[in-house]
């Protein structure tokens, strides 16, 4: 009792182990697991139920398919019987009118015989009522030429091997003898052109002799199947087509036939068509290797289709995964795609919409920060310029007092102007800086673009033409009106077009061109210069930073931030070496 006990123990000891390994699977092998678990027994039994199914459907449709084929090339035989026997006729005719005292029917009907074999046909014969032949063209053939008008299938002899042939014979009078002309077409695979189309058809034709069916060509790539003595029968009475469907002991690929018949409606041949090579495949379908076979595929399918589903509905949950580490980490950009079904795509737009708040969030925090250094930076540069302005007041109100009062030497003047220059230039940087970090209010009136960019390069004019520049300008078509401030407007575009100029140093080309982009008014400026690197590019807007010897690197940020308090955006594109361009855009007016 003991023994059993400890026994049974271990055994649910391991179930419960397999039961806690199968819970550290992914989601997506539980669903792989689950999908493949209860579709294995529908899958089998449906296989079985497909094979057979499939294999009664497909030997009727190949046979249905087959008699339709078979009887379609019958039908091709009567017609080009029909056709060699409107040849025969039109050459007759032709050969009739032709006739003169000098000329022969034979190199006369050498033209017709050239036309018609280019067109298809195997043989053109023209000879008399004694059988003596004045020209013969085409593949050479043992057979009896009729003497009388006739048209329909006739046998003849071929390297030796009977052959069936549609042929049509016409006679013509040709200076009071009786002359006959035959064009007749060889009954093959050229003959039908659905075997070209059809490279799966397989097409054989047979004589029939003496209630036989005798093959007329063979090929050692395609020997001729035998054709039972009963579908000679049924062909000989009057069927249109026939197969060997029925003959259940037969081991025979599946075919049908159609009869030939001369023009006195006696069977003289017989069309057979097979679908070598796939059919038995089917035939076999209801055993049960192919049945196990199509089961695997069946399973394999079921598989891919649980791959695919779970694929589906894990892949949404690993993007939410991904996003919460993501936003974790810091990254409140992340946005994941809303698909997977209605209940995770609400899932992925709840989860989106917190991380655009969340984002929002954190530009505001960061807006605030910088406010609030701006407004301290802006505190103490008010005291910094107090600090310097009083003594540089002094010292410019001294050294102008030196240099009236005082008899300096002409070095001594220079360098008392070095000092003024020096005083003038501090001075000016200290007026930035403040107007930068303690900016005057911004008026909102209506303006028009186009007028201004005008007025900056009338004023840039000897600048530009200092610097042997050439400018273009491709104002939009009327006002272009948007709510600003003239003179700060005025200021962003003449610091464009300096920063332009200071950028070719050799000449070039500034071009401004102005438009509109739905709600929005936009201007170009690009230039030929020197342009920017990737880490210039980045930090151009950045204040205080600069790639002069002088200068206080405020220009840009000025300008960015005065386009940004107008509601609009300024964007840079450049490569070193490759010019630059600034585009701005701003709110049209109402």
């Amino acid at each position: 009792m003991t023994m059993r006990g400890e026994g049974n123990t271990s055994f649910w000891s391991r179930c419960l182990a397999q039961l806690r390994l199968a819970e550290k699977l992914s989601l997506r092998a539980h669903l792989i697991l689950a999908f493949f678990t209860v579709s294995v027994i529908p899958v089998l039994v449906a296989s079985y139920i497909a094979a057979t199914t499939i294999q009664d459907a497909f030997q009727s449709n190949l046979s249905n398919w087959l008699e339709e084929a078979v009887r379609f090339l019958a039908t091709e035989v009567a017609e080009a019987r029909d056709e060699s026997a409107k040849a025969a006729g039109i050459v007759a005719g032709a050969l009739h009118a032709e006739q003169t005292a000098d000329n022969d029917p034979g190199q006369e009907a050498r033209v017709f015989a050239e036309l018609l074999t280019s067109v298809g046909y195997d043989v053109v014969t023209v000879y008399d009522d004694t059988g003596k032949v004045a020209m013969s063209s085409g593949v050479k053939l043992t057979w009896t030429l009729p003497q009388q008008d006739r048209s329909g299938i006739v046998v003849a002899e071929r390297n030796g091997a009977p052959t069936l042939m549609v042929a049509s014979s016409h006679s013509f009078d040709w200076n009071g003898k009786r002359q006959h002309v035959i064009v007749a077409n060889i009954i093959d695979d050229d003959l039908f052109g659905i075997t070209r189309a059809l490279s799966s058809l397989d097409v054989q034709v047979y004589r029939v002799i003496g209630g036989k069916a005798v093959p007329v060509s063979e090929r050692p790539d395609r020997p001729a199947q035998p054709v039972a003595d009963r579908i000679v029968e049924k062909l000989g009475q009057g069927e249109s087509s026939d197969t060997n469907l029925d003959d259940n002991d037969s081991d025979e690929t599946l075919a049908a036939f159609a009869p030939l018949r001369d023009e006195n409606g006696q069977l003289v041949g017989i069309v057979a068509g097979r679908l070598a090579g796939t059919s038995a495949l089917f035939e076999s379908l209801g055993q049960w290797g192919i049945f196990a076979g199509l089961a695997s595929v069946s399973a394999l399918v079921a598989l891919g289709v649980a791959l695919l589903m779970s694929h589906r509905i894990a892949r949404p949950v690993r993007a939410l995964t991904h996003g919460v580490s993501a936003i974790s980490g810091g990254d409140y950009a992340i946005r994941v795609e809303a698909e997977g079904g209605r209940e995770i795509g609400e899932l992925a737009a709840g989860f989106n919409s917190m991380a655009e708040q969340l984002e929002r969030l954190r530009a505001m925090e960061s807006e605030m920060r910088k406010r609030s250094q701006f407004a301290a930076l802006g505190e103490a540069a008010a005291v910094i310029a107090h600090e310097i302005r009083n003594p540089l007041g002094i010292i410019k109100t001294s050294s102008e007092v030196v240099r009236m009062k005082s008899k300096l030497g002409p070095s001594e003047a220079r360098l008392v102007g070095f000092v003024l220059d020096e005083v003038d230039r501090i001075d000016r940087l200290v007026q930035d800086m403040l107007e930068y970090v303690r900016p005057n209010e911004m008026r909102r009136d209506k303006l028009d673009l186009n007028a201004l960019v005008t007025r900056a390069f009338e004023v840039c004019g000897p600048s530009i033409a200092h610097h042997k520049a050439e400018a273009r300008l491709q104002l939009a078509s009327g006002p272009l009106m948007v709510e600003g401030d003239r003179d700060r407007l005025h200021q962003v575009f003449l610091n464009l077009i300096v920063n332009a100029l200071e950028a070719m140093e050799d000449g070039g080309t500034i071009a401004v061109t102005t438009g509109k982009d739905k709600i929005q008014a936009v201007v170009r400026f690009s230039d030929t210069g020197r342009g920017m690197s990737q880490e210039v590019r980045e930090r151009i807007f950045d204040p205080f930073f600069t790639t002069k010897t002088r200068g206080t690197g405020l220009g840009l940020a000025k300008v960015q931030s005065i386009i940004e308090e107008l509601g609009g955006k300024i964007v840079v594109t450049s490569q070193s070496g490759e010019g630059a361009q600034f585009t701005l855009s701003l709110p049209l007016a109402n």
